[in-house]
This record gives C-alpha cells, structure tokens and sequence, in this order.
C-alpha cells in the first residue's frame, strides 16, 4: 500500500493476538471465513467470560448468564461489531482480568498473579484500549482494597508473587509494546491534537438514547444522532433501561462491601467516556450570560499523560462502563431472585428481562458485505511479476480495496491508513491528474489539462501500474461515464473490458525511445504547476506576502524524482526554519537514495542555500532526495497566540536539482 512509501505500522504488533491465529486459519478456510469465525467467536468469549465472573461472585448460573448475555450484546459492541474486530476480540479480557484479580487476592500465589499479567498481555497484543482501561480499572482496584482492606489479608504474601508476575508483564508484552514505542512515527500515532479526542467523546444523551440501527426506536432517535459529534460508531454508547434499573437494584439492595468496586469503576469510566468537556445533544459550548465557556471534564487530565494519552476516542470507555453495570445488575438481579423461591418465576423473570434488553439493546437488519469479487482480479494475480494496480476513485476510505488486494497480491497506490495523518491521507498530492482521480466529478466543471495524456503516461510509468480499474458503484453514472472517457482517451492502454460492476483497463508501457522526465528539476513549492515529482512530507500551498511555500510537516521530507545517467548535480533551495523564543538553530541533513551527504545549518529568514552532490550518490531512474530536519514543533506548543497543530521545521519556496555545469 501506498506504493512508493509505503505505510508505518508500528501498531501492527498491537493486534498480532489476532493475526497469528487469523494467519493459520486463512489458508485453511478462507479469509472471509476466517473473519466470520473471529467476528463470532468474540461475543462467544464476551459473553463466556462474563458469565464466568458472575459465577464466582453471585454463585447462581442463572444470574451469571444473564449478566453474560447483556455484557455480550450491548449496543456498544453492536455498533462496532459493523467493523471494529479488535475491540470485539478483546472484550473478554475484561471480565477474565477482573476475575483473575479476585482470584490472585483471594488466594496471592505465583500462579494467580501471572495469570493476571498474562491477560493484561494479551490485551497489548489485542487493542491499546483495553490495556489502558484495563490498567485504570487495576488502579481503581487497588486504590477500593487499599482503602477497605479486608481482615485477614496479609499484603507481604503477594510481594513476591506480583514481583514475578511484573517481569511475565514485561517480557510478554514487549513484543506488542515496543515496535510502537521505539518507532519514529509514534508520536504522530500517539499524540493526538485535542479535538480530536473532544470530536469523539461520548454525548450525555446518547448514554440514554436507543441507538439509531434499533429497529423499532430507531427511526425515532436518528435525528437526534444527527446532531452528535463524531460519528455513529463512536456515538452509539446506549446503555439500556434494563441494565440501568437493575444496577440501580444492586446498589441500593446489595451490601456497600460487594458493590463498591464496581460503583466506583462506573463513575469513572462514565466520566472519562464523556472526553475533555461535556457534550449534550451535539453542543460542547454553552451560553451562560452572554459568555461562552465549556465544561472541562477529568479525561484532560489523561489526555497529557504519556501513553494514556493513546486513548484518542473516549467513548471507548464505554465498555468498561458498561463491563461495572452488568456486574451491579447482577447483584440486583440476585438481590430480586432471592425474593422468589419457585425455580420457575425466577426463570420467567431472567427470560423477560432478556427479552426487554434484547428489544432496546437490538441493531438490526446487520449488514452484510459480500465476498464476490471481479474475475479480473484473479487474472491480476495469476501474473507472477510485482506492479501496481490503481483504483479509482482513488479514495483511501474505500477499504474494499484491501479486499480485492488479498486476491490480485499486487502493490496499491494508496491504502486505508489506521490513524490517517496527512502523509497518508493527501498521497500522492502534488502530481498532475492525482485530484481529478481522487474527485472524478471535476470532469463534469471543466475539459481535461492540456498535458494530460503525457501526464497520464508519466503517471502509469513512475508507480509502474499495469491495470487500471474504475468502480461503477463509487461514482454517479454521469461521473462514471464522465472518467471512463477520461482514461480511455489518456492512459496508454492494450485492453479494456467491463466485469461487471467495474471497467479494467490493462495499461501497456511507454513507447521506447520516449523522453518522459526533464534532467533538470525546479520544484516550486505552491506554485499551481511544477515538474512531475513525487513529494512527501510536505504541507499544504501557503503564501508568505509574495512566495508560495510550503512547510515540512515532519521530522523529514523526502522528493522521489526519476533521473538519467548518474552524474554531478548542484542541489539549491530557499527556505525558512521555524523559529521561536530559545529556539535552536535549525539543520538539515541532505540523503540521496538514503546515504547521507552534508548538514546545513540554516540561518533565521529566509535563505538560499547550495550544495554539490557527487555523481555516486545518484543512480539511474528512481531518486529519493531526503532532508532531515533538526527539530519540528508544533506553533500552538511555542509561540503565543497560535494554535497552528502541525509539526512544521522548515518552510520551502522551491527545490532545484541541476546538472553540475
């Protein structure tokens, strides 16, 4: 993906509790079975785990399955049942730690411990969610038994067997943990702005409010999803009247001493899934006497913290919200039960309960994708060559291209970036023809660019794309009509043919002889036309009084750039380091093909700057030209009064790369 980058997962490893099996099970049965086992198996585990703990601490079957069963089918995991396999995977881990805790305090060996640390492990391999919730769920834990220590237990006894089980944590989490921590990319995973976190957090309605896929309330509530922030995966945190009522049961008619851990962990994962400040039906900014002002809530406190502040989407806290309830509705439940002494109403009373969630907790019809793919993909990947092959659009939110790509195994211009940041979400920007692909309804305002079949050959030749293929069912049929035209008459093509909903163009290379790329470069940074070169690390146009510009937006930028023979070449440039009050003085190594050459020290203003690059560092054809910058820094951190959030080095008019005369 994202061919010729390529994408930074450093977070891959954090699901690879998933992937291993999923990789054993896939030549086997399929990858769309594969999927559907592990979609199904999740609420299996969800719901057996839960039902595990229920039977140590309510002693009754009953009861613990009812608890499992609401647990299992929430809403929350409902929702993201649609599309989110890693938080259904590692649902059960949640109930599971929680009864091995119980378990290790009940009885401190060696052997309860590690288990404990074993489930926490499992959940770094699993989602970084569930192993920060699961270490504030730990620190609320210690801080209730700290507090109302039980008589009889002798904290020297647990010592050294928490002792052990840290260094099991560490040596089994490493191999999740530490790709994202050493790797250079993680703040820009990691250290997520603000309003991000603010645009995710949890509505004060939506906890009330049936989610808007209910088939019978759905229809009535959907307006006021309309008007939440986010989006509905993230908004859709319903917690049901029935699990309400009976938690409420649990508290008032259960002992203070069995409820008390779970009633606190409630309240706080209530208040954290409500983000940095208070949203209520849509609004985080209220008007009180003609002032504006926002509810800052305790989760802008973990948004500062290191690694906690991985956390970007707080309504991710739900399930551990939800996780508290159903144990107190079990102590409700229970509570009630004991009040009935015929074994059959109290299996009538669970039945009726289950079936007024199920009504209120329900998200039907669910949909369902199907597997079916173009035969031309199977042609695609019967060819043993590697090469690429673009779909338009070309919108990296159409994930169903992932899909296709596990058929044809071939390179993809773009990809479904986890995380997105503008690296990735805005490649390849710069390039002709790249935002008449991205928009095809551009076509419908205006005729072609004049240089537009030169273009089209540079662009099929420089990614190296041998199919070209356009999906009906992306595009209006006028827009559709529209871009087959468009790459008929411009990409050099041996083949076109339709399969069914798509169009596939099989794209022959360019004629021999054919001058495709300049020996000189000039890249003007912001300037509406440039040489066709490939830019990476860099913001969007901007201006500063008469010069377009560009910022880094990184700690390095890389131009990817074809090149003749390998020969002396003279690099210049002019730009502007970010400064500000202390700030250092601002460098920037210069790479060719990923061997250093020189640093310049740049001076404050801007600046022209000139290097000689030997002809070894060159070779024929592709070129990467990389810089690297001493320091990049957010404005909004280090100069008053602005809230720009990129993190920017250098400012950039324009790059030249000449031959050395």
């Amino acid at each position: 993906v994202f061919y010729r980058i390529g994408f930074e997962m450093p977070f891959i490893t954090g699901i690879g509790a998933i992937l291993l099996p999923a990789a054993l099970l896939s030549p086997l049965v399929g990858l769309t079975v594969t999927y559907n086992l592990l979609w199904i198996l999740s609420f299996v585990l969800a719901g057996y785990a839960m039902y595990l703990l229920g039977r140590y601490l309510f002693q009754d079957r009953l009861v613990a399955f009812f608890c499992g069963s609401l647990f299992m089918f929430s809403s929350y995991r409902m929702m993201h049942a649609l599309e989110h396999l890693p938080l259904l995977m590692a649902s059960f881990l949640i109930p599971l730690f929680a009864l091995c805790l119980f378990r290790a305090v009940e009885e401190p060996t060696t052997k309860h411990w590690v288990f404990c640390a074993l489930v926490w492990a499992a959940s770094a391999g699993m989602g970084w969610y569930g192993t920060i919730s699961l270490f504030i769920y730990l620190a609320i834990f210690v801080v209730v038994l700290a507090r109302h220590r039980r008589p009889g237990l002798q904290v020297r006894r647990h010592l050294r067997p928490v002792a052990v089980a840290l260094c099991v944590l560490v040596l089994t989490a490493s191999p999740s943990v530490l790709p994202l921590m050493i790797s250079q990319a993680r703040d820009s995973i990691v250290n997520r702005p603000l309003a991000e976190s603010n645009l995710y957090a949890a509505d004060l309605l939506a906890f009330f409010v049936p989610g808007a896929r209910n088939p019978v309330l759905g229809r009535f509530v959907d307006p006021v999803y309309q008007r939440f922030t986010g989006n509905p995966y993230e908004q859709t945190v319903y917690l049901g009247y029935v699990l309400l009522a009976l938690a409420l049961v649990g508290v008032l008619r259960s002992s203070w001493e069995k409820t008390r851990l779970f009633a606190v962990a409630a309240v706080t994962f209530f208040v954290l899934a409500l983000g940095p400040f208070l949203h209520v039906h849509g609004r985080y900014r209220f008007t009180l006497d003609g002032e504006v002002l926002s509810v800052p809530l305790p989760y802008l406190v973990l948004h500062y913290i290191p690694l906690l502040n991985g956390v970007r989407v707080p309504s991710r806290f739900t399930e551990l919200l939800v996780f508290s309830l159903a144990v107190l509705a079990g102590y409700g439940l229970a509570a009630i039960c004991a009040r009935l002494e015929a074994p059959r109403w109290r299996v009538a009373l669970v039945g009726a309960l289950l079936v007024g969630g199920a009504v209120e907790l329900a998200a039907a019809p669910f949909p369902v994708a199907s597997a079916k793919a173009p035969r031309i993909y199977s042609e695609i990947g019967s060819r043993r060559e590697p090469f690429t092959v673009l779909e338009l659009p070309l919108d990296w939110r159409i994930i169903k291209y992932h899909y296709y790509q596990t058929i044809h195994g071939k390179r993809m211009l773009v990809g479904h970036p986890v995380r997105s940041r503008e690296k990735y979400s805005t490649y390849p920007a710069g390039l002709p023809l790249i935002p008449i692909l991205r928009q095809p309804r551009l076509l419908l305002d205006g005729s072609a660019p004049a240089d537009g079949r030169r273009d089209a050959e540079r662009l099929a030749a420089f990614f190296d794309i041998r199919y070209l293929i356009i999906h009906r069912r992306y595009l209006d049929p006028p827009v559709f009509e529209k871009l087959d035209r468009f790459v008929d008459d411009h990409f050099p093509h041996a083949d076109r043919r339709v399969d069914g909903e798509v169009v596939a163009y099989t794209l022959r290379g360019p004629e021999e002889g054919t001058a495709l790329w300049p020996d000189d470069y000039v890249i003007d940074f912001g300037a509406p036309s440039r040489e066709f070169a490939l830019l990476v690390g860099w913001s969007g146009d901007e201006r500063s009084g008469e010069t377009t510009m560009q910022w880094s937006s990184d700690r390095a930028s890389s131009m990817y750039l074809h090149l003749g023979e390998p020969t002396d070449r003279l690099l210049e440039m002019r730009v502007l380091p970010l400064t500000y009050e202390g700030s250092p003085r601002q460098t920037v190594a210069v790479s060719v093909n990923g061997m250093r050459h020189d640093r310049l020290t740049l001076e404050p203003g801007w600046a022209q700057y000139r290097m000689k690059l030997p002809a070894r560092l060159f070779r024929a054809g592709l070129n990467v030209v990389t810089f690297e910058y001493g320091y990049a820094v957010a404005p909004a951190r280090v100069i008053a009064g602005s809230t720009d959030p990129r993190t920017l080095a250098v400012a950039f008019d324009y790059v030249a790369l000449r031959r050395a005369r």
